[in-house]
């Protein structure tokens, strides 16, 4: 095989070489495979170490177009079919920098806030032209989450501590957010009973871990509260849920809890995320996925089918996602259908060569199928490169680079 040569390449994650089992088995159409994690332009941070980082995401679908919105991003993305997203740099939004952003569509515009002591609409996110408004709610909240009920009502939801319970309140958006009535506890910390609630990439630290990245969706009827834990440092952070009649309560623990969890593969985790529904129906989660090398806060984002169990319960696909699969461009079962496009990892522990690497970030960490673990070239500058043996002559359909 030919050396591939990159330009300005310094370090490579993982390369994945793929062949489909059988080509003939089903349609493909290139243009909406995809692999977790997201491909984005995932920002650096400034100080140091230096990191990429996205986190705590939250998708809306507005005038018939999917924007993303993620924690440390400077701006966000916009795309009409959930494969191609485009960069949209924001300016008029001040916290935009903010953790835990939160977007909702209302009356026919889109509002963001962060923390909700301010908030910020627009008609045109594809502008950067966002307008503050007014807000009669001073108390900052914590990975706030806005759910609007069928009824027209509004609700907040949030939460993110060690120990404080996930809270709601009604508001009125109306009269700058104002809450209605009381405010209640929905989910107290339970790690003792639900293991998944302990600290440790095997939840083995017997400590509560952080309850935090409320949100809500309703389905037939019934109140799906979302939550994430232990911590966004650990594989096992996942999401989890508690059902009620009601949107403030009281819930019940769903239990073949958690909904979204990945404590393996080529990046593990899938917590502090969304569920919302594509325009053909489907239900889709977006969450976080865990690097935390070089800080605890270096984070993916990662797409997730999402279905409904005949017993009002909530699944989300997330085994074998790191692999391609392909976007759906129709109502699909997520319970039946499956999205994989049935391409096999070739490149895993081969033969591998470079033209340099710097110690500790050897050339044969790029094929260990481990996001943790990198490539790095001495330098930056062209002619860098890195050059996998597959052994003998293979069709290669795809190449994945995370860098």
């Amino acid at each position: 095989m030919k050396n591939m040569k990159s330009r300005l390449l310094t370090c490579i994650c993982s390369t994945l070489f793929l062949l489909p089992f059988d080509l003939m088995a089903k349609h493909l159409d290139r243009d909406r495979i995809v692999a977790n994690p997201i491909d984005l332009n995932y920002r650096f941070r400034p100080e140091k170490p230096s990191r990429r980082e996205a986190a705590d995401p939250v998708v809306v679908l507005y005038k018939d177009k999917y924007y993303m919105f993620a924690s440390k991003s400077e701006g966000y993305w916009s795309s009409a079919d959930l494969v191609k997203w485009n960069y949209i740099p924001c300016k008029s939004i001040p916290i935009i920098e903010d953790y835990a952003p939160m977007v909702i569509e209302l009356g026919g515009e889109l509002y963001y806030t962060a923390g909700c002591t301010r908030f910020f609409k627009t008609s045109d996110p594809e502008k950067d032209d966002w307008k503050e408004i007014k807000v009669n709610n001073k108390n900052r909240h914590d990975d706030i989450t806005i759910f609007q009920d069928d009824d027209g009502k509004v609700y907040f939801y949030w939460g993110c501590h060690d120990k404080k319970p996930i809270q709601g309140v009604q508001v009125d958006p109306e009269n700058g957010f104002k809450e209605i009535g009381e405010v209640k506890d929905l989910i107290l910390h339970n790690s003792v009973k639900y293991g998944i609630e302990s600290n440790g990439d095997r939840n083995e630290m017997n400590k509560d871990g952080y309850n935090e990245g409320a949100t809500m969706t309703k389905y037939k009827g019934l109140y799906y509260l979302q939550y994430s834990t232990p911590g966004t440092q650990f594989i096992t952070y996942a999401d989890a849920v508690y059902v009620s009649e009601n949107p403030l309560g009281p819930f019940t623990y769903m239990e073949d809890n958690p909904y979204s969890i990945k404590p393996g593969g080529f990046i593990s985790g899938a917590g502090h995320g969304h569920t919302f529904q594509d325009k053909y129906g489907n239900y889709w989660h977006v969450s976080t996925m865990v690097i935390a090398v070089k800080n605890w806060f270096e984070r993916r984002l990662g797409l997730f089918p999402v279905y409904f169990g005949d017993e009002g319960h909530m699944y989300c696909h997330t085994v074998f996602t790191d692999y391609p699969m392909q976007i759906p461009d129709r109502k699909v079962n997520f319970k039946k259908d499956d999205l994989s496009v049935e391409w096999n990892l070739l490149s895993y522990k081969k033969e591998v060569s470079a033209s340099s690497f710097q110690p500790g970030y050897e050339a044969v960490n790029a094929v260990d199928e481990n996001i943790k673990t990198w490539w790095a070239s001495q330098s930056g500058r062209s002619g860098e490169w890195f050059q996998i043996d597959l052994g003998r002559t293979m069709q290669v359909e795809a190449v994945q680079v995370n860098i």
